[in-house]
């Protein structure tokens, strides 16, 4: 299964959000767990944004990276608080 994570650190507005593979060992994805992904030679905290979601067309499967570390087992933010945050992301154009 692939899933999107948002990086909790400011990045160039090119890099709003990222697909990674969620393996069955850190149980059940949920919208709002704090994850550590790998971000090029170390980790980034994250927030798990979408589940079940088909990687990009012109990524091979293959190159993407396993989500490494599930820091919560309840979500950091429920529905409402992401819903809140998808708003102002988009009228401020970052992540």
């Amino acid at each position: 299964m692939f899933v999107t994570v948002v990086p909790l650190k400011r990045l160039p507005s090119s890099f709003q959000y990222f697909t990674y593979e969620w393996e069955e060992k850190l149980g059940t994805p949920q919208p709002g767990l704090l994850v550590m992904v790998p971000w090029r030679s170390g980790k980034l905290l994250g927030l798990l944004w979408q589940i079940d979601v088909a990687p990009a067309p012109d990524i091979a499967v293959e190159k993407i990276k396993k989500v490494a570390q599930l820091i919560n087992s309840e979500p950091f933010m429920n529905r409402a608080r992401l819903s809140v945050a998808e708003e102002i992301s988009a009228l401020y154009k970052v992540s």
